[in-house]
């Protein structure tokens, strides 16, 4: 079934989820999901195309034919929350919520397995290894990063994963990643995170020279902020994170493994003069 925390929007979901069970039964239809849950087709209908959204009567009813648990079932009731709500302010508070379900699902990094970020490729290689499943030639597992690296540090790293427990192998002999997403959570203090941030901002530096505009994505901006300004951006940074982090959990084929760097930093001195309120 489709993934509900790569969502935003019911409606999409509801519409994945009555797709994807046709593709499983051939027989199953919209009337047929409506009658399960003793509701007319026209209603769903309607809901499904934005005239009317689930009422509370109703949202228990779709949440239990749906099969959702505790806190997928608090997710689905927040989504149709987010389509009722007027004002931003309740929205605002709405996503957050949606968003801190998200997060919890992600598994935090223990500060003893900061040594992944001892090597910019350790990240990278988890999802290389994750994608292509059998490792039959270090070397081109290797020569798949970019840029590569020696097959001995490529070895290295492969059993620094399994030692960690990053990675596992099943027994076909196909290895995978012990986890879909990882995360340092929000609050963090290590010199390993820093340092690779500052190797990924390299990279980043690489990607603009080396690699062509359709395979990355490199802009900037420079705006006046005050400090309550920097908070709000900061948040909204944070979300898009996850934002993302939704997506790539919901990704149904992986064809490359990227990376995105977020760098938000002052370019100037404080400018507001002691004593100077503003107007």
């Amino acid at each position: 079934m489709p993934n509900i925390y790569g969502y935003i929007d019911y409606r999409r979901y509801l519409m994945d989820y009555i797709k994807e069970k046709k593709v499983n039964n051939p027989r199953f239809s919209c009337r047929l999901f409506s009658s399960r849950m003793g509701i007319c087709a026209a209603t769903l209908a309607r809901i499904l195309n934005g005239e009317r959204n689930i009422s509370k009567k109703l949202l228990p009813v779709f949440i239990a034919e749906l099969n959702l648990r505790e806190k997928s079932a608090e997710y689905f009731s927040l989504m149709v929350q987010l389509t009722v709500v007027k004002s931003p302010e309740n929205k605002n508070v709405i996503f957050q919520k949606m968003l801190d379900l998200r997060s919890e699902r992600m598994r935090k990094v223990n500060p003893i397995h900061y040594s992944l970020f001892e090597k910019w490729y350790l990240i990278a290689l988890r999802e290389v290894i994750d994608i292509r499943g059998k490792i039959d030639n270090v070397s081109s597992v290797s020569e798949s990063l970019r840029p590569s690296i020696p097959v001995k540090e490529a070895e290295n790293a492969i059993k620094t994963l399994k030692n960690l427990n990053i990675i596992y192998e099943d027994n076909e002999g196909c290895f995978h990643a012990t986890e879909k997403l990882l995360t340092t959570g929000e609050k963090w203090e290590h010199v390993a995170i820093q340092k690779y941030q500052s190797e990924m901002i390299g990279l980043a530096n690489h990607a603009l020279m080396s690699y062509p505009k359709h395979e990355r994505d490199i802009s900037t901006v420079t705006v006046g902020l005050s400090v309550d300004d920097l908070l709000k951006v900061k948040e909204i940074l944070r979300r898009t994170r996850q934002e993302i982090l939704a997506i790539a959990e919901d990704s149904k084929r992986r064809d490359y493994v990227y990376q995105l760097n977020m760098q938000l930093f002052p370019v100037s001195n404080c400018l507001r003069e002691a004593g100077n309120n503003d107007q």
